[in-house]
């Protein structure tokens, strides 16, 4: 065995980050994780806890706005850049969340949501208030406007086509419209059977009761953003709309099951948390509160956390099996952390509460096996990321510290 380094890594109020300048955002968060998965109930074959098990009905509700409701969410526009710019952004082109369409964005664009907007043409991309603005997400009603976990780039056309109908199921010979990436399409006669899935589709074009139906592959996470949405913002919604919510509820909940999280939904929800006070999604987290808070016709066990299922285009470049190693796992603090498998070397080490919430943050130079010592750390999962400063090759691991 090679030479372990020891990094001592105390917590103080200086490592403490639930907010980044938009520079060190964009320095720290391009992240592309690739999980192996052991467990159908979570990933690295960790058990994930449930949230808030012992409670129910109201007090549960009480206990999720308190504990992930963000204080602080960044401006429109600024969510806007980095949605375009990081979270929905994948090999310098972002993708859109109904239609897959998607649009090349230069690194170096000073103006990222004028030059996708292109002039706010059809195939232009723009934000979409996934509960709709006229619905609750009004910008006087400050945080809710602009909430990243209820935002996601969209086509321009197809945005315009969704409006702020609900989401529903839609039988095909009520749908008006299919869109998959550029096409547009009017006649169920012109989609293969094998491509159907992959189009969204609207009914009631140019009505007031209009129904949208997302593509098969993105429905849960359409599901898990509505009820976000309806939890954390639940009087602006109901002030607004208080049927709107309840007039999609039994197909959310159908959607959530059977579109369980995946990597990319995962990856994308961590990302947004770092810049709203370390607040996740819970519904993400643990799929389980769905059925729990919403959906009483679904068994807590009916649904699974993450799935292996990825889009193809986070494979590019990356191997499946995992680069670093974390043992013993779990552990209380004091584990050893290999990088054998990759170049020591000089690299920043970011660790995260499995919430999101950025605890520890270092430079150091790695050797092949480097001894950590987090003492002080609480019970609980850890994520743990590490850029290499040269080539800016990142890898991530997770791990349970458990107090005695």
């Amino acid at each position: 065995m090679g030479h372990v380094k020891t990094l001592n890594y105390v917590k103080n109020r200086r490592h403490l980050h639930t907010h980044f300048m938009f520079d060190d955002y964009l320095r720290i968060v391009r992240l592309r994780w690739i999980y192996t998965i052991t467990c159908a109930t979570c990933f690295y074959g960790l058990t994930c806890a449930q949230i808030f098990p012992n409670l129910e009905g109201d007090e549960l509700f009480t206990a999720v706005v308190e504990t992930y409701k963000p204080n602080f969410v960044e401006t429109y526009s600024v969510a806007r850049e980095l949605m375009y710019k990081e979270i929905y952004n994948v090999g310098d082109s972002v993708h859109t969340i109904y239609s897959g369409h998607k649009l090349f964005l230069p690194p170096d664009e000073e103006f990222p949501i004028q030059f996708l907007a292109m002039n706010a043409t059809a195939d232009g991309i723009n934000a979409e208030h996934i509960y709709p603005r006229s619905k609750g997400a009004r910008e006087e009603y400050g945080n809710a406007y602009s909430d990243l976990h209820n935002l996601a780039p969209a086509k321009w056309s197809v945005n315009e086509a969704r409006a702020n109908f609900p989401f529903k199921n839609i039988m095909d010979e009520k749908t008006d419209c299919w869109y998959y990436r550029d096409k547009v399409t009017r006649s169920l006669a012109e989609l293969s059977n094998d491509m159907i899935n992959s189009y969204s589709e609207v009914a009631g074009v140019g009505t007031f009761e209009g129904e949208f139906e997302p593509r098969e592959d993105k429905k849960g996470d359409i599901a898990r953003s509505v009820f976000y949405f309806y939890t954390m913002y639940r009087n602006e919604a109901l002030q607004d709309d208080p049927e709107f919510f309840n007039s999609m509820k039994a197909d959310l909940c159908e959607w959530h099951n059977e579109d369980p999280v995946d990597e990319v939904e995962m990856d994308r929800n961590l990302m947004k948390a770092m810049v709203q006070d370390g607040k996740t999604n819970p519904f993400i987290m643990d799929c389980g509160l769905v059925n729990r808070m919403y959906c009483s016709d679904h068994t807590v066990s009916s649904c699974s956390n993450l799935t292996t299922s990825i889009d193809d285009i986070f494979l590019k470049g990356e191997a499946l099996n995992p680069a670093i190693k974390i043992y013993p796992n779990p552990n209380d603090g004091i584990f050893t952390l290999d990088i054998s498998n990759i170049t020591p070397g000089d690299y920043k080490v970011d660790i995260y509460f499995l919430s999101g919430q950025l605890i520890y943050s270092l430079n150091e130079h790695l050797d092949y096996f480097n001894s950590i010592n987090m003492w002080n750390a609480k019970s609980g999962l850890h994520i743990i990321h590490i850029a290499n400063h040269d080539t800016g090759r990142k890898y991530s691991g997770l791990f349970e510290v458990i107090k005695s």
